[in-house]
């Protein structure tokens, strides 16, 4: 049988096997007229009272009351009130597991049956947040869950997808009383789990080899939340860079200049002095404006600049300064992930068939 919770108390998920959505509303009084019923002993009216209060809206408070004081009112009608006082008092059972009979107020015989009812009930209460957010795989952090037991039982606790497929075993073992459990947001093989729609769910048995009895199913919406990362320094251009050596160009420069100064030389005198003939000094000039300009054309090309040099250290430095710091930015970004996961309504499978 399948039934969907819908009550959330305290931004709480309260996976319990009760249908009704647990919203305070006007009793009437007749909890508090069902209980002075009981207590005048008239237990057939404090019966039909309580059952008209528990079709209405109760508060959690109410509610605990009105069924504690329906099973017993059922419990001292005689033999024929057992069947009901075990229902009311196995509703009691999975709407609060923690609940215990005051034995000032229930004689024995109340206590007896509540006892063997809530020993018979294999369930788990499932309470979780609404919602949370934390670092996958980060030693104590988690989503975390309390899970109270009805009784002594064997459970099994798992998170897997929609269809099934166990992505991490959390617990699997005995409770008799309450467990907390916590998924890191990891798969079983350690890794991340993606953005997705998973399912909590909690297996309970009498034994550990015994049948499934029910089963608590409570669907998360898993989503990673990370920001958004830097884009990539990118490949630091040539332009940037000042020419480390000198070119081939500027050697033909220096070899141009060095043949036209030896021609000027030979030259220019002789149309100064009206056709005078180059004399001796004037060749011997040109020839050394010459040679200058060829060992400049030998000499200047591949020439290191070494200013030049220790100015591009620097700029590829800054570089690769600034690369670095969006390398390590980006990583503390992806580092920075979280995985915030939101709790929707549970759903129990009862596998014996019976209502809760």
């Amino acid at each position: 049988m399948t039934r969907h919770l819908t009550g959330w108390a305290c931004g709480v998920a309260l996976a319990v096997a009760l249908a009704a959505p647990q919203a305070p509303a006007q009793s009437d009084g007749l909890v508090e007229r069902g209980v002075r019923a009981y207590q005048d002993v008239e237990f057939a009216t404090a019966a039909t009272l309580l059952r008209r209060a528990l079709a209405g809206g109760l508060s959690d408070s109410e509610r605990i009351q009105a069924l504690a004081y329906l099973g017993a009112a059922e419990v001292l009608t005689g033999p024929r009130g057992r069947d009901s006082a075990r229902a009311a008092f196995r509703q009691l059972t999975l709407f609060d597991p923690r609940h215990r009979p005051d034995p000032l107020v229930f004689p024995p015989q109340v206590l007896a049956v509540y006892e063997e009812v809530r020993r018979a009930t294999k369930a788990i209460l499932v309470e979780a947040p609404s919602e949370a957010s934390f670092k996958p795989a980060v030693e104590g952090g988690g989503f975390a869950a309390r899970l109270l037991a009805t009784s002594s039982q064997e459970i099994e606790v798992r998170i897997g997808r929609e269809d099934g497929t166990v992505v991490r075993t959390l617990y699997v073992g005995p409770v008799s009383d309450s467990l907390d459990v916590r998924w890191n947001g990891l798969d079983m093989d350690d890794g991340q789990v993606r953005s997705g729609r998973y399912v909590l769910s909690v297996t309970s048995r009498r034994s550990l080899s015994g049948p499934v009895v029910r089963v608590v199913q409570l669907p998360l919406r898993a989503e990673l939340v990370a920001p958004d990362t830097l884009a990539p320094l990118p490949i630091l251009p040539d332009s940037l860079l000042l020419p480390e050596q000198v070119s081939h160009s500027a050697g033909v420069g220096s070899l141009a200049t060095g043949l036209l100064a030896s021609g000027a030389a030979i030259v220019l005198p002789s149309l100064v002095a009206n056709g005078t003939e180059p004399s001796g000094a004037q060749f011997v000039v040109a020839g050394a404006l010459s040679v200058a300009g060829i060992a400049g054309f030998v000499r200047e090309p591949g020439r290191v600049q070494r200013r030049n040099v220790a100015a591009n250290a620097a700029t590829r430095a800054e570089w690769q300064r600034r690369a670095d710091a969006v390398q390590a930015e980006n990583a503390r970004r992806r580092d920075a992930v979280r995985l915030m996961v939101r709790v929707g309504p549970a759903t129990v499978v009862d596998s014996l068939g019976e209502g809760p």
